[in-house]
């Protein structure tokens, strides 16, 4: 894929600032989580059900975006749809038996495209670095600069 990219200035601009918009997005999301201990709904979290996912789908969007190849994007945008929206689903269902306070939250907050600002109750849970070392988070933003960055080098190579 890489040795294929054909970016632009244009899509190189694009691409990075869909990249860096979805990795902190995730970012800002890891530092509230706390797995299957608590219903979070601070942050992100009262943007959307599932910032994770929303986030790497920016991230696979800025990846696409910087091949130039939009055939790449719209392709990554439906695949992205497929496997993410089976893996809400599953977690969804997870959730609902994990926190009773679960359904009410799903009927304020969207699942994954934050869409305005509307009454989304009391926020519950709080930013920690800690959260974002223990979770990891940092590996993958690596990941996601680490590949953006290759996929910019076809522009000069």
């Amino acid at each position: 894929m890489m040795a294929l990219a054909e970016p632009s200035i244009t899509t190189l601009g694009y691409g990075w600032l869909l990249v860096l918009l979805g990795s902190l997005w995730r970012l800002w999301a890891a530092g509230y989580l706390m797995k299957n201990a608590v219903l979070i709904t601070a942050g992100p979290y009262a943007w959307v059900r599932h910032p994770l996912y929303f986030g790497m789908a920016l991230v696979l969007l800025g990846w696409a975006t910087l091949t130039g190849w939009s055939w790449l994007t719209a392709g990554l945008v439906l695949y992205s749809a497929l496997i993410y929206g089976c893996a809400m689903l599953t977690e969804e269902r997870r959730l609902l038996f994990l926190f009773p306070d679960y359904e009410a939250y799903r009927q304020r907050v969207p699942m994954i495209v934050p869409l305005g600002w509307r009454n989304r109750g009391e926020p519950h849970g709080h930013f920690d670095w800690r959260t974002v070392a223990r979770n990891g988070e940092w590996r993958i933003m690596m990941w996601n600069a680490a590949v953006a960055l290759l996929l910019s080098l076809r522009l000069v190579v």
